[in-house]
């Protein structure tokens, strides 16, 4: 937010439903801008996850770079295993 916190934007069940939830903010963000294109997602131990939200966004987005992690240790244990995180400059 404007104060610099982490604050809930949007919440759902189950994990398929969640990452789902990533590519639609992805949607809204991303896709009015013009320039940078790099996405990253990171991962602690859930590739397929990891490659199942690269695919999905591919489809729509078929200009898109990625970059994809595996959380190093000092970060993989605050966000826990199966944690996936996408990053992107949005709108």
């Amino acid at each position: 937010n404007e104060e610099g916190r982490i604050v809930l934007a949007k919440k759902t069940f189950g994990r398929r439903r969640a990452l789902g939830m990533l590519v639609e903010i992805f949607e809204e963000g991303y896709a009015a801008l013009t320039g940078n294109r790099a996405v990253g997602i990171a991962h602690a131990g859930s590739w397929e996850d990891a490659q199942w939200l690269k695919d999905n966004i591919t489809s729509r987005f078929p200009e898109t770079v990625f970059t994809i992690v595996g959380y190093e240790p000092g970060t993989g244990v605050h966000v826990g295993p199966g944690a996936v995180a996408l990053f992107f400059w949005g709108a």
